[in-house]
C-alpha cells in the first residue's frame, strides 16, 4: 500500500528475497507489470491513466488488478507460502474488495497490509529518480518529462488515497523506509520474522566488516 514512488516495489523485491532465503515458496505479483502487458506503456505509464475522471483508465486498471490478484490466490493454491501483491491499493474500498476476494476463494489464506509511507522529501526524491531511470513507463521521455509526468501522477493518486485502518486488520506502516514502524494484530510467525525484517531495511549505503 503507498503513494507511486514511496518503495513498494523496492520493499516487494526484498521481502520475496528474505522469504524464499528462508525456505518459503514466494512469487511478487506487480501490478504495474500486468498493466504494461496489456496496455502499451507509452499510454499506460502517463499520468493521464491514472486520473480519476479517465472512466476507460480506472475499468482497465482494475482489471489488471483483479487478474493479479486472481493469479496470486492460484499460486497459494497450487502450494504457494507467500504471494505479495505489489500495487498502490490506495483506498479501503479497493483493499476491501482484495480481502473479500481473498476470503471468497474459499481457503484460510491471511492478508497483511504493508504501507510505505514517506514525506522525508531526500528519500522521495531518490525513490522519483530510480523510477523514471528505470521503469518502462518512462523511456520515451527525456528525464525532465518524466519527473514532472510522475509528479502529476502522484497527485492524481493523492486525490484518492486512504492510509491503512486498524478496523481493517493487520497491517505494518513503514515510515520513510523503516525510520520508524507501525504494527497491528500482528502475530506468529510476522512477529517472528517479517516484521524484524522490515524493521531492518533501507537505502542507504552501509560499511559490511568482514573478520577471520
Amino acid at each position: 500500500v503507498g503513494l507511486p514512488a514511496r518503495g513498494k516495489s523496492f520493499i516487494s523485491r526484498k521481502v520475496e528475497r528474505f522469504l524464499k532465503w528462508t525456505g518459503n515458496r514466494t512469487q511478487t505479483f506487480n501490478v504495474g507489470k500486468y498493466r504494461r502487458d496489456a496496455v502499451d506503456p507509452e499510454r499506460s505509464g502517463k499520468s493521464d491513466f491514472f486520473d480519476k475522471s479517465n472512466r476507460d483508465a480506472v475499468v482497465q486498471r482494475r482489471e489488471m488488478a483483479m487478474a493479479a490478484l486472481a493469479d496470486a490466490i492460484k499460486f497459494l493454491d497450487d502450494g504457494g507460502k507467500f504471494a505479495i501483491f505489489d500495487a498502490t491499493n490506495s483506498t479501503v474500498e479497493r483493499r476491501k474488495l482484495i480481502a473479500d476476494k481473498v476470503t471468497n476463494a474459499g481457503r484460510k489464506y491471511s492478508i497483511l497490509w504493508v504501507e510505505a509511507v514517506c514525506d522525508d522529501e531526500e528519500v522521495v526524491m531518490f525513490n522519483m529518480l530510480t523510477k523514471v531511470r528505470y521503469s518502462p513507463d518512462f523511456q520515451q521521455m527525456t528525464e525532465e518529462q518524466a519527473m514532472q509526468d510522475l509528479k502529476q501522477r502522484i497527485a492524481n493518486y493523492e486525490e484518492i488515497y486512504e492510509t491503512v485502518q486498524d478496523s481493517e486488520g493487520a497491517f505494518i506502516k513503514l515510515f520513510n523506509l523503516s525510520s520508524k514502524v507501525m504494527a497491528n494484530h500482528c502475530y506468529g510467525r510476522v512477529a517472528k520474522s517479517i516484521l524484524p525484517y522490515l524493521m531492518a531495511i533501507h537505502i542507504g549505503s552501509r560499511p559490511i566488516w568482514l573478520t577471520r
